[in-house]
């Protein structure tokens, strides 16, 4: 112990300088490791903040082409013919398509309509007309087209605050979810497929026109549904029309073979003519006769007397309305 002591006492300057070297080689090393960590931490930070700004600006980009007009709400009961277009005389609107079949479809649909039509065979020519031509209100825009494809034009047109009105279609055969958000990202509010429905077309003319327009709706016969009966005559007016006439024809007198029928309790005469006339009528388009007739039917079946006579009326008087709807038809 005596030794110990005496050691420590001998090389007591050395030992404290030991110890305070070791201390201040621990304190760098702590210090060199802590400084590394922030380093890597502030690294990390920036390479978040890198991707987060590249998100923020990709965000930036998909909301910078999304200024657009004002859309309205679209009645779908409207029935839509070429005619239907009138509505829109005096809209200014470019075609822009490289394939001259494509712009003769289009225009040919508008033809009459008095729509202002601009054409343009790619982007760079639709900029063209656009620095020429004010107060044009939509664009249908070929998204593949050559020089300047559709969605190179409408994001140069979306950086233009002068063009913030300007509603651009895209005319596009794709209907993928991909291809769709590029057009969406490029400034392409609607898009509509190739070949190109009528029924379409008007629906976003419709929605996103400034325009007071007041669609009168073609009122349908109470009776007498000529859209159903034509579709069921696959869509051949002049068949149908032959159809109505040889109805009005068969049965222009059947009240009254009815109601002999029912005099004479001649039952099963009236059950094969309301069979075939329930089934017919819902072929032309007389759904209410259809289901007036069956249930006249079922009445008979049923053998219920009592009611004999309001059922006989109720045909009667529906099966008039559609010979007097026929009439004014032919």
């Amino acid at each position: 112990m005596n030794q110990i002591g005496q050691f420590i006492l001998t090389y007591f300057t050395d030992i404290v300088i030991v110890i305070i070297l070791f201390i201040i080689i621990l304190f760098y090393f702590i210090v060199k490791r802590k400084n590394q960590d922030n380093k890597h931490n502030s690294f990390k930070e920036k390479i978040n903040n890198n991707e987060n700004n590249a998100l923020k600006k990709e965000e930036d980009n998909y909301f910078q082409y999304t200024i657009i007009p004002k859309k309205r709400i679209f009645n779908e009961s409207f029935e839509i013919t070429k005619k239907s277009f009138e509505i829109f005389n005096g809209l200014k609107i470019i075609i822009a398509d490289d394939n001259k079949i494509n712009q003769k479809v289009l225009t040919g649909l508008l033809a009459n309509s008095g729509i202002d039509i601009k054409l343009a065979d790619n982007g760079q020519e639709v900029l063209d007309i656009l620095d020429e031509e004010d107060n044009v209100s939509i664009i249908l825009m070929d998204v593949r087209m050559p020089i300047m494809d559709g969605l190179e034009a409408s994001k140069i047109i979306k950086n233009n605050k002068k063009f913030d009105n300007i509603l651009i279609v895209a005319l596009s055969g794709d209907i993928a979810i991909d291809d769709i958000k590029k057009m969406n990202q490029a400034g392409m509010q609607e898009n509509l497929k190739k070949p190109l429905r009528l029924y379409d077309l008007f629906k976003v003319l419709y929605s996103y026109t400034d325009k007071q327009i007041t669609i009168i709706k073609e009122e349908k016969s109470s009776c007498l549904n000529i859209h159903d009966g034509v579709e069921i005559c696959g869509g051949d007016k002049k068949l149908y029309k032959d159809i109505l006439h040889d109805f009005t024809a068969l049965y222009k007198d059947i009240n009254k073979r009815l109601y002999n029928n029912l005099v004479k309790n001649d039952l099963k005469d009236s059950l094969y003519i309301l069979l075939d006339i329930s089934g017919l009528a819902a072929s032309i388009g007389a759904n209410k006769l259809a289901k007036i007739t069956t249930q006249y039917r079922e009445i008979i079946i049923n053998n219920y007397k009592s009611k004999y006579n309001k059922a006989h009326i109720n045909f009667t008087n529906e099966i008039n309305k559609v010979f007097n709807e026929i009439k004014l038809e032919l």
